[in-house]
């Protein structure tokens, strides 16, 4: 059995989605009754969402106005009873999906408005839920979706022709088609038809007039692509570069670099006392230039052997 506190929560959670799916969502009483305004070709309703005390344990009542003439409502035209959604609905549906598709089926197929106004039609917009009950119900019944059919039997003001005038409608087509024109329905579709053709043209202009805008984007798309591709290669060439900087420049490589000049060095010096030992350079050039490279010959291996004893500490601390 579901808490009373539990199915408050989903109550709440079930009208937050009514208002993240749809737009123009207004209450008319707070946690029972809900409204959203839209529009459907030339005309524009209203859809009353009713939750009953019982509700998500139940399905809501989605009532609409102006009365229409569609196979998901009622005989009476005011309430959607239906819809797929609606006949599956459960406390696991999306109230706001549920009211989301009827609202696409009504503007993807505008209804007619009936003239039929409804009586004795219970009003919930005065209900208050100060205390909600909840019991644990049966899941709702599935129903099938049986379309209503409700097609009128015969034209208005039919019967008040004359003879003479309903042997015209047989005989006369232009007569009939001006007669069938003047029908409210006919009316009406029409209007549906100029609305549609109006909005069409709408967005025809609007497809033209972003065309220039379309055109410029894609050129400033196709200059960042060319840009990109061209950072990208000096990317690679100066990655390349410092990966052999890297290389060249690592602490072994350095080592043997130092190792290899203070032995030039010493081939050096030695060359230099074979000289003076064989008379082929005096004194003074000999103390000037031996001493110098034995200097040199000494500071770089220094070097070498402090960063030998560094990297042997750093190779015994990595294991």
């Amino acid at each position: 059995m579901y808490n009373q506190e539990d199915l408050q929560q989903e109550r709440w959670r079930q009208i937050n989605t009514l208002k993240i799916f749809n737009d123009n969502v207004s209450q008319v009483t707070d946690n029972a009754e809900y409204k959203v305004d839209f529009s459907s070709g030339p005309n524009k309703f209203s859809l009353n969402v009713i939750l009953t005390p019982d509700f998500p344990m139940v399905r809501p009542i989605l009532k609409i106005s102006p009365s229409i003439n569609h196979l998901w409502v009622n005989a009476s035209g005011d309430e959607i009873i239906n819809a797929p959604g609606l006949l599956n609905f459960t406390r696991h549906s999306d109230l706001g999906r549920v009211v989301q598709a009827v609202i696409r089926e009504l503007q993807r197929r505008p209804p007619l408005i009936t003239s039929h106004v409804p009586n004795n039609v219970p009003s919930y917009n005065n209900y208050v839920p100060t205390s909600l009950t909840y019991q644990n119900h049966p899941p709702y019944p599935h129903q099938s979706y049986v379309p209503q059919s409700r097609t009128d039997s015969s034209l208005p003001d039919l019967s008040g022709l004359s003879l003479s005038e309903l042997k015209l409608l047989d005989e006369n087509e232009e007569y009939l088609d001006a007669y069938v024109k003047s029908l409210p329905n006919i009316q009406q579709l029409e209007n549906v038809i100029d609305s549609l053709i109006s909005t069409n043209e709408s967005l025809a202009n609007e497809n033209l007039e972003k065309e220039n805008k379309l055109k410029e984007l894609t050129q400033e798309t196709k200059e960042k692509v060319e840009l990109l591709t061209e950072l990208q290669c000096t990317h690679e060439m100066k990655n390349h570069q410092y990966d052999q900087l890297v290389e060249r420049y690592s602490p072994h490589n350095i080592r043997e670099r130092l190792l290899k000049t203070v032995n030039i060095h010493e081939e050096e010096s030695e060359r230099i006392a074979d000289n003076f030992l064989d008379n082929k350079i005096d004194l003074d050039t000999f103390l000037g230039t031996y001493i110098d490279k034995r200097v040199v010959t000494h500071r770089l291996r220094a070097k070498e052997e402090r960063l030998s004893f560094q990297l042997e500490a750093l190779e015994k601390a990595s294991y």
